[in-house]
């Protein structure tokens, strides 16, 4: 039965598009219960647990039954109903102050997760190549009646009520003036996510999550991604804010270019500005976009801190969420006890600048790395020609082609230019379940097979879009980024690169249309700090590579970088998340055994296309 749930799970592995998840809320009226346990009856995992994995390929029904043997140790076995197994065995578990976590070696597979309060569900994630949100509830058990409100500091938080989060997360809204230094006027309705720490002491200092964009919300992912960050609210509150202009928070959203279900919106290259102008007119009636800067949004993120009644703060940022939090931590210094920046892209390297030597570098990974695989060398002896070749074939003329739509099912007839190419290569170089692909799409392509590379880059690409509040990332990018970038930069940036310059020129055009906020001219000078940080890096990363983290951290005494060799701009490892605790919980990057990131493996290429795409 092993090699059944095996072949289920490996399905996930390969999908074409990542699922997503939701959030839930607590059970107590004061902001004291919210940290302190007292649930005496909530701590018995024994018996049996349900629930359903949610994935690209289907539902798939869990039952964990949990006992204790003969030395009072807790074991387990896991059944999968849909695919005809019983009695998997767990190779381990363990449950420490709500924290359950199990291993099974036989297939590859993690599950970490903490129980709720009333002891009825267990809500966490569940690894087997990915990563998917997964909760356990548990036969037989009553869930206790909940209190319709709590209180932590000045903030009234209600149940979440989002069922893929553990039950005990709380939601609400905090109100920040507009025009900060006015004090008048509009007012914006931060949507807040508070995830309280497992542990029955938690530390007093709670970690908040800076999303990435610009344009991304914190509190909006996590309801839609699960608890991804599962191992770090161990022992700390974890705090979701949608930034101002994103998620729930007065979002600045642009309607997208045709139809999100329609490839062709992804691959058509629209050189005017006529949709920025439309925009700007109609977000400009319900805000006033010079107020959306990264700057006024760490002061918005300082006073919902002192409003909860948090006195330091730890800051996980990721990706356009390590530039704000590096300027959280200029801004604000004293209320920051550690921050863990994941990809990171510091204020002096102005966001788009560096992505042409990224993607040169992650690119030249991808054809050394298939040139010392087998089966790739194999299959694709000349995948840097290969490449070569289909570029200077966009480079003559568009390709037009049909290709079949992943999430419809449906063939499209799609025009794609070399701009539009270059960009769907660049996200997809983000994450090893998409990098895999390459090779295969990029040798189909080249003999004008142009279908399965915009059927798996629109699955990446439509996911990524979704998220970013366009008006937002613009407000950000035309202030702070962009005006700071000079000719002479964009040259020795692009030059000779196949990327090349058309992310920025494209920007430079559309920020001629968008208000600029006004930054001091010093803003983009490197970030000085003691605080202690850690800055994780992916030698793959196309967008924030590795020498940027190196170049920050000349001005960060106490910080030190990893960088894992086999990952792009993804970060969820296990190996990565036990060392976010093991830093958390020393306050210092000294001591940290990073050796694991060494054994993080590229998933085998893929070297033949499926039947849905052989066509």
């Amino acid at each position: 039965m092993r090699s059944s749930i095996l072949l289920i799970f490996a399905t996930i592995v390969a999908s074409f598009s990542i699922s997503g998840s939701a959030i839930a809320g607590p059970q107590t009226q004061t902001a004291a219960a919210q940290t302190v346990r007292s649930d005496a009856g909530a701590q018995n995992v024994q018996g049996s647990w349900q629930g359903t994995l949610n994935s690209p390929s289907g539902k798939f029904r869990l039952v964990l039954k949990i006992s204790k043997s003969d030395d009072g140790k807790l074991k387990a076995s896991l059944d999968s109903p849909d695919q005809g197994a019983a009695d998997l065995p767990v190779s381990s578990i363990s449950f420490t102050d709500s924290y359950l976590h199990f291993e099974m070696k036989q297939i590859e597979a993690i599950f970490d997760g903490g129980l709720s309060r009333d002891g009825s569900e267990i809500a966490g994630e569940f690894r087997q190549g990915i990563q998917v949100p997964f909760v356990l509830k548990k036969e037989g058990a009553t869930p206790a009646m909940t209190a319709s409100a709590i209180t932590k500091g000045k903030v009234s938080l209600e149940p979440c009520n989002v069922p893929l989060i553990t039950k005990d997360a709380v939601c609400g809204k905090y109100e920040v003036f507009e025009d900060r230094n006015a004090k008048s006027g509009r007012k914006i309705a931060l949507n807040i996510a508070l995830v309280p720490a497992m542990s029955s002491k938690p530390a007093p200092d709670p970690v908040f999550i800076l999303a990435g964009g610009p344009g991304q919300g914190a509190a909006s992912l996590v309801k839609a991604a699960g608890d991804y960050l599962v191992r770090l609210r161990q022992n700390r509150d974890l705090v979701f804010i949608d930034q101002r202009g994103t998620g729930a928070s007065n979002p600045l959203n642009c309607a997208p270019n045709g139809n999100r279900n329609e490839m062709r919106a992804f691959f058509t290259e629209n050189t005017s500005t006529d949709g920025v102008v439309e925009c700007r007119k109609q977000l400009e009636k319900v805000a006033d976009l010079t107020l959306y800067t990264t700057q006024i949004a760490m002061d918005d993120l300082d006073e919902v801190r002192a409003a909860l009644g948090y006195d330091k703060i730890n800051i996980l940022g990721g990706s356009y969420g390590t530039f704000a939090g590096l300027v959280f931590v200029r801004q604000h210094p004293d209320r920051v006890r550690t921050a863990i920046l994941e990809g990171v892209s510091p204020v002096e390297a102005k966001i788009v600048l560096p992505f042409a030597k990224g993607v040169a570098h992650s690119l030249e990974r991808l054809f050394k790395d298939c040139a010392g695989d087998k089966d790739c060398n194999t299959a694709f002896p000349n995948l840097r020609n290969d490449f070569k070749e289909l570029t200077a074939k966009f480079d003559k003329e568009p390709a037009v082609f049909e290709a079949t739509n992943l999430i419809t099912q449906k063939r499209e007839q799609v025009t794609m230019s070399r701009n539009m190419f270059s960009e769907q290569v660049r996200t997809m170089l983000y994450i090893p379940i998409y990098w895999r692909w390459l090779p295969v799409l990029i040798h189909e392509a080249n003999a004008s097979n142009y279908g399965p590379f915009a059927a798996i880059a629109y699955a990446n690409v439509r996911g990524l879009t979704d998220q970013i509040a366009g008006g937002m990332s613009l407000s950000v990018l035309c202030a702070e980024d962009i005006p700071f970038i000079s000719e002479a930069e964009i040259k020795a940036a692009t030059d000779g690169t196949f990327y090349g310059d058309f992310r920025i020129r494209s920007n430079k055009r559309a920020c001629e249309q968008w208000p600029r906020a006004k930054v001091p001219a010093a803003f983009n000078e490197p970030v000085k700090s003691d605080v202690p940080i850690l800055m994780v890096t992916g030698d793959l990363d196309p967008v924030a590579p590795s020498w940027l983290a190196a170049n920050a951290g000349k001005t960060l005494p106490n910080s030190r970088q990893i960088t894992i060799p086999n990952t792009g701009h993804h970060f969820r490892f296990e190996c990565i998340d036990n060392i976010f605790v093991d830093f958390l919980a020393k306050g210092t990057t000294k001591g940290l055994d990073d050796s694991c990131v060494k054994e993080i493996e590229l998933p085998p290429f893929i070297t033949k296309l499926p039947p849905a795409l052989a066509k």
